[in-house]
């Protein structure tokens, strides 16, 4: 089968064959945004969690903002509430792109996007119906536009091991290799902080240079996304210091970055990780 493309305002929006039977909603049509929760089981199984994502197809010259988009930007909301048999799901969200939303700097989305989802079931084997509503932005450089993104997903249910699809499993699994992890990788590495009432100084070390390296800091309560400035060792250039300045609306980021702990993301434009810190023991 031969894959169609349809396209409006822009966007290029992929129907990808599939050669066996998966799970999927009819797609969410925004204008700016589609979406839809897509399965690559046939029914739920013994397991717990339920492997699914949410896919987007973002129009060009539009974004769709991260969980935490940056100074000025409205977060997304998601409530999973009104399914049945899901205890719980966790979003795991890809490292963002950088935007210029009017003068600041956000992290969002654009283009295809994968985010899995890992819907976590109450009771095996039992029927289960996932639904999504989902409050969030589609914006450009000079406006946005809200949206409320509605989803239902039916599971039923079956005792059996269940049929996969693989484009769908294939294409979720990539999208899984490409989210931040709790390790250190050989080839990318963070490995000290120091907050200061002016900027975050953050050591790292990255085999693949910084040409596409990325940051941002989150605590509890607070994250800071300004636009790193990198010190590229010159002796070696696999180490660099990373600054990331006080945003305008602060003189001191002890008092912005006051949590126990300060997580710190890094990505080399590839590989993608996070390492938490505790902020009392770092400032100076």
């Amino acid at each position: 089968m031969a894959t169609i493309f349809r396209v409006l305002l822009g966007l290029v929006v992929v129907f990808i064959p599939t050669s066996a039977k998966a799970l999927e909603t009819n797609w969410f049509d925004g204008g700016m945004v589609y979406a839809r929760l897509i399965s690559p089981i046939e029914e739920t199984s013994i397991h717990r969690v339920l492997n699914v994502a949410l896919e987007l197809n973002v129009a060009e010259g539009w974004h769709i903002y991260f969980r935490l988009p940056g100074e000025g930007a409205i977060p997304p909301t998601v409530n999973w509430g009104r399914g049945s048999n899901v205890k719980s799901v966790d979003m795991l969200w890809p490292f963002p792109k950088r935007f210029n939303d009017r003068g600041s700097q956000n992290l969002g989305y654009s283009g295809h996007v994968i985010i899995p989802l890992d819907v976590n079931v109450n009771i095996p084997a039992r029927p289960v119906t996932i639904e999504m509503n989902m409050e969030t932005s589609v914006c450009n450089e000079k406006t946005c536009v809200p949206q409320r993104i509605f989803l239902t997903l039916p599971v039923p249910a079956e005792d059996k091991t269940p049929m996969v699809n693989v484009s769908y499993r294939d294409m979720i699994e990539e999208a899984r290799s490409k989210l931040p992890t709790e390790s250190e990788l050989p080839g990318l590495k963070i490995n000290d902080i120091v907050v200061s009432p002016e900027t975050v100084e953050v050591t790292v070390y990255s085999e693949r240079g910084f040409a596409d390296a990325d940051i941002f800091i989150e605590t509890k309560d607070r994250e800071l996304t300004t636009l790193p400035i990198i010190y590229v060792d010159a002796r070696e250039p696999t180490k660099a210091k990373v600054h990331i300045d006080s945003p305008s609306y602060s003189r001191d980021l002890r008092k912005i970055l006051r949590s126990l702990e300060m997580t710190v993301t890094l990505t080399d434009g590839t590989d993608c990780i996070r390492k938490t810190f505790d902020f009392y023991n770092k400032q100076r």
